[in-house]
């Protein structure tokens, strides 16, 4: 089992991300003790909860003159950068979960954003989570080669073309290998996210965690729907 004491999570933003993608960071923000005191929570819950939670917006977005940096997302919003990709809280080691939300599929990471993802996947204890095309980001990065992963159904032979030394399984929802975990396309990242709850803080915590969001439901592996055939 995880700590309960403190949790840092960096989330990468690159480019312009998917809101709904970035929607799974909040079930780590549900853990915390200070949201199940608000939540009015039994006692015993609130102390199995995350005492001390951080989470840091990740960005190579900088700060202009109309005010701080603010990365963009999809549908006309975005979210104030709280640290640079050379900040050092958010260096490898310092981090216990990097998640990263999908940007557009086309979009190439830089050099120094792919070496920002190397270096949380080589550190020990940190567990690198990719929502969407978030996959892409860490294909560019090389860190899916010779592991088992999924990503967005519809594109994984352009997956596929970026990391061919990968094992790509576009039958589930998500994929843990190690501490690599990959999700198809935008909502499995909540599916994702719940499991690794499940996994890392197993019990009523993560059980009243998702029970509360109303997620986690769904079977890791795809049934037959309206959804299946492409994305």
């Amino acid at each position: 089992m995880a700590s309960t004491k403190s949790l840092h999570v960096a989330v990468l933003l690159v480019s312009k991300v998917q809101l709904l993608d970035l929607a799974s960071v909040d079930l780590f923000h549900m853990l915390s003790q200070e949201y199940l005191r608000s939540s009015d929570m039994p006692t015993a819950l609130i102390s199995s909860g995350i005492e001390h939670l951080k989470i840091s917006y990740v960005s190579a977005c900088t700060a202009s003159s109309s005010g701080p940096a603010q990365a963009p997302l999809t549908a006309s919003i975005s979210v104030p950068v709280t640290a640079s990709l050379r900040d050092a809280n958010v260096q490898p080691g310092r981090v216990d979960v990097l998640l990263i939300p999908g940007p557009e599929p086309s979009y190439v990471p830089t050099n120094e954003e792919k070496n920002f993802v190397r270096g949380h996947f080589a550190a020990e204890n940190t567990a690198v989570l990719t929502v969407c095309t978030g996959g892409f980001v860490a294909a560019h990065a090389g860190i899916l080669d010779g592991r088992n992963c999924t990503g967005v159904r519809a594109l994984l032979p352009q997956l596929r073309k970026i990391a061919p030394h990968a094992t790509f399984d576009g039958s589930r929802r998500w994929v843990k290998d190690g501490d690599l975990w990959t999700s198809g396309g935008i909502t499995n990242g909540l599916d994702m996210v719940s499991a690794f709850l499940r996994e890392r803080w197993p019990g009523i915590l993560s059980d009243t965690v998702c029970a509360m969001a109303e997620v986690g439901d769904r079977p890791e592996i795809y049934a037959l729907g309206n959804n299946t055939e492409s994305m």
